[in-house]
């Protein structure tokens, strides 16, 4: 064996090792991605569990809010009905606070209501003539 083959045979090992320790590292980087992707795949996983529940709880607060305005509707009289039956009473002769504690009026309502509806309000009227 002569110098020259014995550089080849070395450089050879020389390859052969740095091929090894190429091979060696990829194979801990591919484990390394393999554990990332991993842990990446159950944090998606839990993160879909999370807005799954999200998604769940928005819907029954919504469903309580349509109920809630449901049950404010159907609990207020309608303003216009409140009114009328203000117009009558304060004809009748009632009062401001009768006209508040039974057709939710304020008292500053109320009080236009008798003035325009009232008993007072036909006899000045009819004296107007």
């Amino acid at each position: 064996m002569n110098a020259l083959s014995i550089a080849a045979f070395a450089l050879a090992g020389v390859a052969l090792l740095v091929l090894a320790a190429a091979a060696v590292l990829l194979w801990r980087l591919a484990r390394q991605a393999g554990t990332r992707l991993g842990n990446l795949q159950a944090q998606v996983t839990r993160l879909l569990e999370v807005q799954q529940a999200i998604d769940a709880r928005i819907e029954t607060l919504a469903a309580l809010v349509r109920d809630e305005q449901t049950h404010t509707a159907l609990a207020q009289p309608a303003t216009g009905r409140s009114y009328e039956l203000a117009a009558h009473l304060a004809s009748s002769g009632a009062g401001p606070e009768q006209l508040v504690a039974q057709c939710g009026l304020t008292p500053a309502e109320a009080e236009l209501a008798i003035r325009i509806h009232g008993l007072g309000a036909r006899t000045r009227a009819a004296s107007e003539w």
